[in-house]
């Protein structure tokens, strides 16, 4: 698959691959078609800003999240993974996630807060642990979200669409064209599921996020700056996902 498409500065790339023993999760810095879409009949394209990352849970800069592997068998269907959008102050933000449709999953993206102890899932509140490593050894912070809160982002899969949603979350002219839609590749060309599905976040009926107040704070240099931790939630019907799947491709997306 060779797209046209115009270099986006920072982006975290999701690769899922499913292996005999299970769903692999494969981080890679690749260019990626990106849109935002503020009214049903608008596409642009946009640049992300120098100062504006996405980062793990630890709120480290990195160059992809690993979501290790999910494993189709599991009893409740789904999996949990923390992220954050951190930079600059600013007054709102876009986000995206963007994916192709072999695999039968539902994204959710919730608001998430860093817990300063150890967590157990109760009630509408779920603890999402996260290690990580670095040079003094291996660690592990705990974060929450309220799963009775509307996410930010909700995601289905391509099947569970309906004609005039495909149409509002899909672009072929942008995704195998150029930066300005034209000269795409033949659309016959292209399989059903590599055409992937845009879905840009919402809070308060706006297609912007705006970082909460105590999510500011000083980075390690002493400048402003915020953080703002989320969590992917994955999660799939029972029976139609197995260990020997297609692969697909998910993007996370940041941007002023």
């Amino acid at each position: 698959m060779k797209n046209k498409v115009k270099k986006i500065k920072k982006k975290t790339v999701l690769l899922f691959t499913l292996a005999a023993t299970g769903l692999i999760l494969v981080g890679v810095i690749v260019y990626a078609w990106f849109f935002y879409k503020r009214q049903l009949d608008t596409l642009t394209w946009i640049k992300t800003p120098i100062r504006l990352e996405i980062g793990s849970g630890n709120n480290h800069d990195i160059a992809y999240l690993d979501m290790g592997s999910i494993d189709a068998d599991t009893q409740d269907h789904s999996m949990n993974y923390v992220f954050c959008v951190y930079g600059e102050p600013i007054d709102m933000y876009s986000l995206q996630l963007a994916y192709t449709t072999n695999i039968p999953f539902y994204y959710e993206v919730y608001r998430a807060k860093l817990s300063t102890s150890e967590q157990t899932t109760s009630g509408n509140i779920v603890n999402v642990p996260f290690t990580y490593t670095d040079n003094s050894g291996e660690h592990t912070e705990n974060f929450t979200y309220d799963n009775s809160k509307s996410p930010v982002i909700s995601a289905k899969p391509l099947s569970k669409m309906t004609t005039e949603e495909i149409t509002k979350h899909q672009s072929h002219d942008l995704s195998y064209g150029d930066e300005n839609g034209q000269n795409a590749v033949e659309s016959s060309k292209v399989q059903k599921n590599a055409e992937p599905l845009y879905w840009l976040a919402s809070e308060n009926n706006l297609d912007m996020l705006n970082p909460p107040i105590e999510n500011r704070g000083k980075n390690a240099f002493g400048g402003d700056c915020f953080c703002d931790y989320f969590v992917l939630h994955v999660y799939w019907d029972e029976n139609t996902v197995s260990n020997d799947k297609e692969t697909d491709m998910v993007y996370l997306t940041v941007s002023r």
